[in-house]
């Protein structure tokens, strides 16, 4: 609505703001986890075609660490949205693709933590 449109105008610039050094964090750790520099490459590629400053950054490196796309055309409402294709896709989406994700999630989860707890050490010792 008009009325609220500016309401939550600043909230999601200050997040693509908190949320730009994190994702690119993201998208360096899926690439040393995938041991593929192909990651970074179609990362760097495809990022920047969604309307996020951030997401496509992190969907397209997920998307390329499993050899899939991601995007295209979603339904919501029963309503087509038309988005950019992130990735190339050299495998067909199945349960075997899914559950690669969501193990690639947690190694990602996990080294997320030792890395913030590495940092959160190193600068209690300084």
């Amino acid at each position: 609505e008009p009325n609220w449109r500016y309401f939550g105008f600043m909230s999601a610039k200050l997040d693509d703001i908190a949320n730009f050094v994190p994702a690119r964090i993201t998208v360096l750790l899926i690439s040393l986890i995938s041991k593929s520099t192909l990651v970074l490459r179609i990362a760097w590629r495809d990022g920047g075609k969604t309307s996020s400053p951030n997401a496509g950054y992190v969907e397209a490196a997920f998307a390329s660490a499993l050899g899939i796309s991601l995007g295209g055309t979603n339904y919501y409402d029963g309503a087509a949205h038309h988005g950019p294709l992130l990735g190339d896709s050299f495998r067909s989406r199945s349960i075997v693709v899914l559950k690669e994700g969501l193990s690639l999630a947690k190694r990602i989860n996990l080294l997320s933590i030792i890395f913030v707890t590495a940092l959160l050490v190193t600068y209690q010792l300084c």
